[in-house]
């Protein structure tokens, strides 16, 4: 089976360095599987030193033919993916294990970057490209499934950031065929905000950090 794994997260912390140390564990202790790894082009040589097959987001995806075409590749690479919370522009159509650092952007509006932030940690582009076409896209696909994430109030700084947080996590989570949460208040955060997400659920802690 061919196993892709997102690591376009930055390795120095949280879901990223999670994301990076699942994929360098696997990579080498997993004989019977293979291994691809969706990166972004700074971490493209990190991820080529660990498999052979590498696909780069760069991030630029202007709509959503752009995004579903990216998601092709993906789909053509790979018999799964191993995507994060923050895995929001790819739509592979493949079976997904969603794993979930938290959801405290998605249920806690007070605590959500502004659009400038967005803007200077990820582009204009991509954020331009997700409040115009996929946070519509994402809400009619959450649309059906109640649970508490429905009743969180809307972020009266940025309605627009609000949208994104909620609609896109919850669409997500919702896709996922398998959720990984990083700890058990991870765990029922998800059960109490996302009580029709799949069952199929377990808790896998980080490694502790490595020392230099």
């Amino acid at each position: 089976m061919r196993v892709v794994i997102d690591v376009t997260r930055s390795a120095s912390s949280g879901i990223g360095r999670y994301s990076w140390d699942l994929l360098r564990h696997m990579c080498s202790s997993d004989t019977k599987n293979t291994y691809v790894a969706l990166s972004t082009p700074e971490g493209y040589a990190h991820a080529s030193s660990l498999v052979e097959n590498v696909i780069v987001d760069d991030g630029l995806s202007t709509d959503l033919e752009q995004i579903h075409d990216f998601s092709r590749r993906v789909r053509e690479s790979g018999d799964v993916f191993v995507a994060t919370n923050f895995s929001t522009q790819v739509f592979p159509l493949l079976p997904i294990v969603r794993v979930i650092h938290d959801v405290i952007y998605a249920t806690n509006p007070q605590w959500q970057p502004t659009v400038g932030d967005l803007l200077t940690r990820h582009g204009e582009t991509r954020i331009n490209t997700l409040l115009r076409d996929m946070v519509p896209f994402a809400r009619e696909g959450a649309e059906p499934f109640p649970g508490a994430w429905r009743d969180v109030p809307q972020n009266e700084r940025s309605p627009v950031v609000g949208d994104l947080f909620k609609y896109l996590y919850s669409f997500h989570i919702h896709a996922a065929n398998k959720i990984i949460c990083i700890s058990h208040t991870t765990f029922e955060e998800v059960d109490r905000f996302y009580p029709a997400a799949s069952k199929d659920r377990v808790v896998i802690y980080p490694n502790p950090p490595r020392s230099e």
